[in-house]
């Protein structure tokens, strides 16, 4: 007959009949219980491991694109959006207006406008080394802080490339 944990049981030398009519002894029996065996533990606090460095990784991934995510917007996109976007941090590519760009040598600052083929411009101030690309004419993409009553303050520029290179003679 199974005994509970805790449970009193007759030891094996009171098993059998005593003279005397004396009551029989009883003793405890500890009762073994095994919830997890080794190679059960193990193999959960593995498994445990494995989680939480899965979800840590998760997190830092999710926070460092989280921060670098910008979105890009074409000046069109921009004059539509304008007063939803003052103050944020922004990319907007275009072409660099033909006489618009103005560069002092001692505080590093470039000026100079963003244009579309249609009627939309955008005055950018960028404090920086400028690329060797960058031209008059030439695609550019900024990113930084954009502002209703005042120049869009860049602190990225990126000239992109021609697609094909023509040797200059």
């Amino acid at each position: 007959m199974p005994f509970a944990p805790g449970q009193m049981r007759k030891s094996p030398e009171q098993s059998g009949a005593e003279g005397g009519g004396s009551e029989p002894r009883l003793s405890p029996r500890p009762e073994r219980v095994i919830i997890w065996s080794d190679f059960a533990m193990k193999k959960w606090k593995y498994i445990l491991g494995g989680l939480i460095v899965f979800a840590a990784l998760g997190f830092l991934l999710y926070r460092g694109f989280q921060g670098s995510a910008v979105y890009y917007y074409t000046l069109p996109e921009l004059r539509q959006n304008g007063t939803d976007l003052d103050g944020s941090r922004i990319r907007v590519a275009g072409n660099v207006g033909t006489q618009t760009i103005s560069w002092d040598a001692r505080t590093r600052t470039t000026s100079f406008t963003i244009v579309d083929g249609e009627d939309h411009s955008l005055q950018v101030v960028y404090v920086g080394v400028v690329p060797d690309a960058f031209k008059a004419g030439g695609e550019v993409v900024v990113e930084g802080k954009y502002s209703i009553s005042g120049p869009f303050e860049a602190d990225q520029l990126i000239a992109k490339c021609p697609t094909r290179y023509v040797p200059k003679l």
